[in-house]
C-alpha cells in the first residue's frame, strides 16, 4: 500500500524564491517591461536634452555614431537603467512588512454525523434554513441517508462530504458496512455490525484490503444517492487509525477527485463538544471572536433533543451523558443571531470544500502521519484507547 499513493501527492505547491524574477520567466518578463516604463523614458529624455543644451543637436547626432562616443552613450544608458531597475526591484518587488496586507480569516463550519438518524437530519434542516454552516459530512451506512440526501438537494450552497465510518458507537443503534458483512469479516462483530470503538476495531486486526473495499463502497453509495461529494473525513478518526488506512483514504480521494478535510491547511478551532449545554452558544461566539488570520475549521455535532436521540448511549468511555441535550445546544448555537453576528463583525470569510477542492488537490498536505498498522494493533490489544493516534481530531 505504501507505494500506491506517494506522499509527494500531498506535499503541496512549491514556493517561489523571494527573488523569483530571475528564476521564473513570466515574472521576469513583467519586471523587464517595467524597467522601460514612463519614468525611465522621462529620465533618459532629461539626460538627452541636458546634453543637447551643451553641445547642440547636430553634434549629438554626429558624435553618436562615432564608435567611442557611441559606446559611452550606450554605457551611460545601460548603467542608469540597471540602477533604476535595482531600485524598483528593491522598493516594489519586496514590500516592507508595513505595506503587506494582513492575512484574512477563513472559516469552514463542518457539521458531522448527518444521515445517521432522523434527529440529526432535522437539526440539519433547521440549521440550513435558519443558521450558518458551510460543509456537511454524511454517514451513508444507515437508512436515514435518503432523508439527508433529500434535504441537501435543496441546498447547493454547502459542500457535502462522506463521513467515512469504520465503527458504530451507539449501543441502541449499531450500523454495519455498506458491503455485505461476509466480505469484510475483520471489520465486524458476530452480528455483522461495526465495533463500538477504534480500540475494538484495531484489536481485531482489520485487514487493509477490507478497509479499502468498504470505504470505496461508502463513497460509491453516496454518489448513487445523488450527493455532490467534494471531500471526505473520518468518523472518530477510525479511517485514519494507522498509516496503511491513511494511505487508502488518500488513494481514494485522488481517485474520486475529492478533498480530505484538514488537508488544505485548516487548523481546528477550539471545540464546544464537552462544553456544558447552557454555555455552548457563549463559548462558540468566544471561539469565533478569538480567531486569528489563517484558515480554520470548526467541527460541530448538531442534533435534536427528541426521544430517538435521548435513548442512545455512547459505547466509548469518553462519550457524553445526555448526548441529545448537548447536540440540541449545538443546533441552537449555529442558529443563534449572536453567533452569526460575531462572524460578520470579525470579517470572517466562510469557505467550504467545494472551493478548496476546486483550487486543486495538489495543494493537499498531510496534517499528520499515522503510526504503522502493527504498532496500533499492538496498542489496541494491550487495552490502549488509541486517544491521540489521529491528533485527537475527528
Amino acid at each position: 500500500m505504501g507505494n500506491e499513493v506517494p506522499f509527494l501527492a500531498f506535499s503541496g505547491a512549491k514556493k517561489k524564491p523571494e527573488n523569483s524574477w530571475f528564476f521564473y520567466p513570466s515574472s521576469f518578463s513583467i519586471n523587464f517591461l517595467f524597467m522601460f516604463d514612463t519614468v525611465v523614458f522621462d529620465m533618459l529624455l532629461r539626460v538627452f536634452y541636458r546634453i543637447k543644451s551643451i553641445v547642440g543637436y547636430k553634434e549629438i547626432i554626429s558624435s553618436f555614431f562615432k564608435r567611442r562616443r557611441k559606446m559611452r552613450y550606450l554605457g551611460f544608458i545601460f548603467i542608469m537603467s540597471v540602477l533604476y531597475f535595482g531600485l524598483v526591484s528593491e522598493g516594489k518587488a519586496q514590500p516592507s512588512q508595513e505595506e503587506k496586507k494582513p492575512e484574512k480569516i477563513e472559516l469552514a463550519i463542518r457539521m458531522d454525523d448527518l444521515g445517521y438518524c432522523h434527529g440529526v437530519n432535522m437539526a440539519l434542516k433547521k440549521i440550513l434554513e435558519q443558521g450558518v454552516c458551510t460543509s456537511v459530512s454524511v454517514i451513508v451506512n444507515t437508512p436515514w441517508v435518503d432523508e439527508a440526501a433529500e434535504i441537501l438537494r435543496d441546498h447547493p450552497e454547502v459542500s457535502v462530504g462522506i463521513h467515512l465510518v469504520l465503527n458504530s458507537e451507539w449501543k441502541e443503534f449499531r450500523w454495519g458496512p455498506v458491503v455485505p458483512y461476509t466480505e469484510v469479516p475483520s471489520l465486524v462483530d458476530g452480528f455483522g455490525r461495526f465495533y463500538g470503538s477504534r480500540r475494538e476495531l484495531m484489536a481485531h486486526e482489520p485487514k487493509v484490503a477490507e478497509v479499502e473495499k468498504e470505504l470505496r463502497a461508502q463513497i460509491e453509495k453516496g454518489l448513487r444517492k445523488g450527493l455532490k461529494i467534494s471531500y471526505c473525513d473520518y468518523h472518530m478518526g477510525a479511517a485514519l487509525n494507522c498509516l496503511e488506512f491513511q494511505e487508502v483514504v488518500e488513494k481514494l480521494a485522488l481517485e474520486y477527485h475529492i478533498g480530505i478535510s484538514r488537508y488544505f491547511g485548516e487548523e481546528d478551532t477550539e471545540k464546544v463538544y464537552s462544553t456544558p449545554p447552557e454555555e455552548k452558544t457563549k463559548e462558540g461566539i468566544k471561539i469565533v471572536e478569538a480567531l486569528e488570520p489563517g484558515r480554520h475549521v470548526f467541527v460541530v455535532h448538531p442534533g435534536m433533543d427528541i426521544p430517538e436521540m435521548s435513548a442512545m448511549t455512547d459505547l466509548n468511555v469518553f462519550g457524553l451523558k445526555k448526548m441529545s441535550v448537548h447536540r440540541q445546544a449545538v443546533t441552537d448555537m449555529l442558529c443563534d443571531p449572536g453567533f452569526k453576528q460575531a462572524i460578520q463583525k470579525k470579517g470572517i470569510e466562510l469557505i467550504n470544500y467545494n472551493h478548496l477542492r476546486d483550487q486543486g488537490l495538489h495543494l493537499m498536505e498531510r496534517p499528520f502521519t499515522a503510526k504503522p498498522w502493527k504498532e496500533i494493533v499492538q496498542k489496541a490489544q494491550m487495552g490502549d484507547s488509541l486517544a491521540g493516534t489521529v491528533g485527537g481530531k475527528y
